[in-house]
């Protein structure tokens, strides 16, 4: 009976480089990016106008609420029409979180997080 090692690398062989420890460098193309009818996709929906309650629990138990108002106005980043969301986060009624996010639409469809 013979035993084959497949896959084994010696120690010379380095391990491939962790893509978190590389340098962050997109590109941002404006012209790769929707300028109107933002409207999101299956799994981000953006629906400008509109205000998603999102109800659950944190790990202790704790009744968390998510607030996401998706207002009517945009912001222009890196040349980038960009949907404004407002979001806020409760936890057991006390707000512990309240931001604006930018969100777009790239022309495949998907969804780009600006800050």
């Amino acid at each position: 009976m013979a035993l084959i090692l497949i896959g084994c690398s010696d120690e010379d062989d380095p391990l491939p480089e962790n893509p978190s420890d590389m340098p962050y460098s997109i590109v941002i193309d404006p012209t790769n990016f929707l300028s109107q009818n933002i409207n999101g996709n299956l799994y981000f929906p953006i629906n400008q106008g509109t205000t998603y309650i999102f109800v659950g629990e944190n790990e202790d138990g704790e009744v968390v609420r998510v607030e996401e108002e998706h207002t009517l106005e945009t912001k222009l980043i890196l040349g980038v029409t960009c949907v404004v969301i407002h979001a806020r986060e409760y936890e057991n009624g006390e707000l512990v979180e309240d931001t604006y996010d930018w969100y777009a639409q790239d022309i495949e469809g998907n969804i780009w997080y600006f800050g």
